[in-house]
């Protein structure tokens, strides 16, 4: 099974205040896909 790995930057997103839509999306992506 492939892993996968994201890295989110800025005390926005790794606050909470803001989506980082291109995580969002991409994380769907795999999610659908089945991968972890």
């Amino acid at each position: 099974m492939l892993n996968v790995e994201m890295l989110s930057t800025g005390d926005e997103v790794l606050h909470g205040q803001i989506v980082d839509t291109n995580a969002a999306w991409l994380a769907d992506f795999f999610l659908i896909r089945v991968y972890r």
